[in-house]
């Protein structure tokens, strides 16, 4: 049976995208974080996967993302870690980064041509 941080693991890295935000209950700027997180997850809608982790109760998914502060934010696509974003956040940036990443190619993902 999978552990919630490995089930957590494996929705964000099947998704196309996804925003996962490490903070912390006690921390008065996840405190602030969340609400705007919250509103963003709202305007990103569900082509987007969002993940709100708490880094008291998830300290592996800390380790593997090797976060160093909070509140911090990982935009992921395909599993591959696009963006981190350290420190408080505002929704009209969350969305911006996240929609600017949307549009980017991944790399190794678009087709080859040939000379012919």
């Amino acid at each position: 049976m999978q552990s919630k941080a490995d089930q957590m693991v494996a929705e964000v890295t099947n998704a196309r995208t996804a925003v996962l935000a490490f903070c912390a209950s006690w921390c008065a700027q996840c405190n602030v974080q969340q609400r705007a997180f919250e509103q963003a997850s709202a305007v990103l809608g569900d082509c987007v996967r969002t993940c709100w982790v708490d880094v008291d109760l998830y300290p592996a998914l800390v380790e593997r993302f090797a976060i160093e502060a909070i509140p911090t934010i990982l935009i992921l696509r395909y599993g591959l870690e696009c963006l981190r974003l350290t420190g408080l956040q505002p929704e009209d940036a969350l969305v911006s980064h996240v929609r600017a990443l949307a549009l980017q190619a991944i790399p190794g993902t678009m087709p080859r041509l040939r000379a012919g």
